[in-house]
């Protein structure tokens, strides 16, 4: 309803312009009709119809003054009844000027006729172009209309248009707020999980820091006890080798010291059981230490898992969960490196082994020496 009135409000202004043109172009030919009408009038309203008024129009021009004169007194004697004999022999004269003057003014009236002709054709000519004129501003009106018509048709469909695609525009802004909401509220979700999983991983970091701690204070036991053990075995070495001197010098001395050598036999015996025992005790370290390195490696394996499940379920935290793969790896590394100096524990073990039966190995012939010479003893 607003475009159509929009519409008759244009129509009605347009109409209305061509109208106050149309009148004022009518208008001004009327104008102009009128001034040649009035000239025209002017010049033919001038001019007498009959003698009297030639004589009348004639008696205005200068050379003509002195017999209007005449005429006027002699008139003026014909009306008083006093005709003055010495004026007679004037009156053909008279006669012969007045007919001189009419046909003059004969000729000037059909000079102004023709001009009078002239402007009439020359108005009817003016009144064919204002005619021809008009149908063409007519012609021109109605194409204009039209053309205005089709403008304000193309107007309204565009306003249509605008207003429907702004209607679109609208529940597209509506539905993108919707999705909008939609996005934060995942938006905090994913915060608060990421909050959770951060202080998961934190509390994972710590137990992991406090079990490293742990693990480092056992082995640091361990390397204390192993050291203490090499410590112990040197000792026994090197009274292994004193014992060898001494056995050696005692075969060469007398037999009063085989008592001596069995008192010392005995010390030995000793001392390596208390060796066996220490290297029982840190092989108990070692499967103590065995056994914490594999829960290690079944909670590492756990939390894996876990940050393996958290990580399909949000792709999007993937960097951050990275980060504490990450810390799982260097925990995985930590605890390859203690894997690894518990294998080499374990070979400094089969080490110490070895060296306790190269001494067993020793001690055999020393238990053989000390029989025979018991044997040899005298009784």
């Amino acid at each position: 309803m607003e475009a159509a009135a929009a519409h008759v409000h244009e129509d009605t202004g347009a109409g209305a312009m061509w109208s106050v043109v149309a009148g004022r172009i009518v208008d001004a030919y009327v104008d102009a009709c009128a001034g040649v009408f009035r000239r025209a009038y002017r010049l033919t309203s001038g001019y007498p119809r009959d003698g009297e008024e030639a004589s009348q129009r004639a008696s205005h021009y200068p050379n003509t003054s002195g017999e209007e004169r005449v005429r006027r007194g002699s008139g003026g004697v014909a009306e008083r009844g006093q005709f003055p004999p010495m004026q007679l022999p004037a009156t053909p004269l008279k006669a012969a000027a007045a007919r001189h003057s009419s046909e003059g003014s004969h000729a000037e009236l059909g000079e102004v006729k023709s001009r009078y002709d002239e402007v009439c054709t020359r108005v009817e000519h003016l009144e064919e172009q204002l005619a021809a004129k008009k149908r063409e501003f007519e012609t021109e009106r109605g194409q204009w209309r039209e053309t205005v018509g089709k403008l304000q048709l193309e107007h309204a469909a565009r306003r249509q248009g605008e207003e429907e695609r702004q209607q679109q525009l609208l529940r597209k802004a509506d539905e993108l707020r919707v999705e909008l909401q939609s996005v934060r509220t995942q938006l905090i979700a994913a915060r608060d999980e990421e909050k959770r999983i951060r202080r998961d991983a934190d509390n994972a970091r710590d137990e992991m820091q406090k079990e490293m701690y742990h693990l480092e204070r056992e082995l640091q036991t361990v390397r204390t006890a192993e050291e203490k053990a090499r410590q112990k075995l040197r000792d026994i070495s090197e009274q292994l080798a004193a014992s060898k001197q001494a056995l050696q010098q005692r075969q060469n001395a007398d037999m009063s010291r085989a008592t001596q050598s069995e008192r010392d036999v005995e010390k030995l015996k000793q001392e390596l059981s208390e060796t066996h025992a220490a290297h029982q005790f840190v092989q108990r370290l070692l499967q103590t230490e065995k056994l914490r390195s594999e829960a290690a490696e079944g909670h590492s394996k756990d939390l894996s898992n876990h940050l393996a499940a958290q990580h399909l379920k949000i792709v999007e935290l993937e960097q951050r969960v990275s980060e504490l793969q990450e810390a799982l790896w260097l925990q995985q590394a930590a605890v390859d490196a203690m894997t690894q100096e518990c294998e080499a524990l374990q070979k400094v073990n089969r080490v110490l082994e070895e060296r306790l039966a190269e001494v067993e190995s020793e001690r055999e012939p020393l238990r053989q020496q000390l029989q025979s010479l018991l044997f040899l003893e005298p009784h």
